[in-house]
């Protein structure tokens, strides 16, 4: 968790050219005389807190219960869920803000105000738990397992897992035919976090009116994080005995790999980034893209109805990409 620190105003004091006495005027009443206004250090996106937000937009926790979700829902269906270029994002969080506050706190949302570096700070944090949650599914599908006693056991099969990217299908005949492409449980059940996370959202006329709430980018970031969970099973990275799976995998931390640029063991290597895994999610991005409406939208509302229940209790990739992830149908 990061902490801000204050930062101290400073006030520059205007100099008085030393007059005769008899001619001097009163600087606390004078017109003429000039003060310079206070002039306020600059802060950067990564040390903004709620408290810089406009005032009254966290009455009723409107901020977190809906501003945020309704965010998250409009990303999540967006074909880009990675690298969000601010004059593509503005305009969203624009009408995000003005359908959830009504113009009752009117505020211009700018490329370097508050409002869209927490934003920014949240759908960090959302693609994160994505990654997290994806490591529980698997490790919890893993120990249901009877034949999967032991670490090497549970290698093989990620390794079976990621071959011909087997895992993302809904249904596998004896024959290994496979099909239903981005409906197995293992994925649905990664859907669900992003539906937990856009509950409250708000409806929001004239953005993605075509097929709201898809969620076409965050199955394409499901997948992508629960490829690079069973790949880290099967590359040796991680063992079951690894994995916290409480609190949505909170307490998972990154394995550590040789940095090639550096030689030294990170955790960057391995960890859920745009570096790492932006073209993988692109590339299935593109598969999606493809399926029918109606299987995108019974996935959705299948997570969803999950969800409800819980509750209850840059490279670019295009048409002509190589990728396999990108030729599924």
């Amino acid at each position: 968790m990061l902490y801000f620190t204050d930062y101290n105003y400073q006030t520059a004091v205007a100099a008085t050219l030393k007059a005769p006495p008899a001619k001097r005027l009163k600087t606390e009443t004078s017109a003429t005389t000039g003060t310079v206004a206070p002039a306020s250090k600059a802060i950067t996106r990564s040390a903004y807190r709620k408290k810089h937000l406009p005032k009254g937009c966290q009455m009723e926790n409107k901020w977190a219960r809906e501003f945020i979700p309704t965010s998250i829902r409009c990303i999540g269906d967006m074909d880009e869920v990675w690298t969000l270029a601010d004059d593509i994002l503005c305009p969203i969080l624009q009408s995000v803000w003005d359908a959830v506050y009504k113009g009752k706190i009117p505020h211009t949302v700018v490329a370097d105000g508050p409002v869209i570096a927490l934003t920014l700070q949240r759908l960090s944090e959302w693609r994160n738990t994505i990654s997290n949650v994806a490591l529980v599914v698997l490790a919890n599908f893993m120990a249901s397992q009877d034949d999967l006693d032991t670490d090497q056991d549970r290698k093989d099969f990620a390794i079976a897992l990621v071959e011909k990217l087997g895992f993302l299908f809904g249904e596998i005949t004896d024959e290994g035919v496979m099909s239903k492409p981005f409906q197995s449980d293992l994925i649905v059940q990664v859907l669900v976090q992003h539906k937990c996370a856009t509950s409250g959202a708000v409806s929001l006329p004239g953005i993605n009116n075509s097929l709201p709430g898809h969620s076409k980018g965050a199955l394409a970031l499901a997948t992508a994080a629960m490829e690079r969970a069973i790949r880290l099973f099967a590359n040796g990275h991680m063992i079951l005995s690894d994995i916290d799976t409480a609190g949505n995998g909170r307490g998972n931390k990154t394995p550590l790999d040789i940095n090639p640029s550096t030689g030294k063991e990170s955790s960057m290597p391995l960890a859920f980034s745009d570096t790492n895994w932006g073209a993988h999610t692109r590339a299935y991005t593109v598969s999606i893209n493809r399926l029918p409406h109606s299987v995108v939208l019974r996935n959705s509302e299948l997570a969803q109805s999950v969800a409800m229940k819980r509750r209850g209790l840059r490279m670019d990739v295009d048409e002509e990409s190589e990728d396999e992830r990108a030729l599924i149908c």
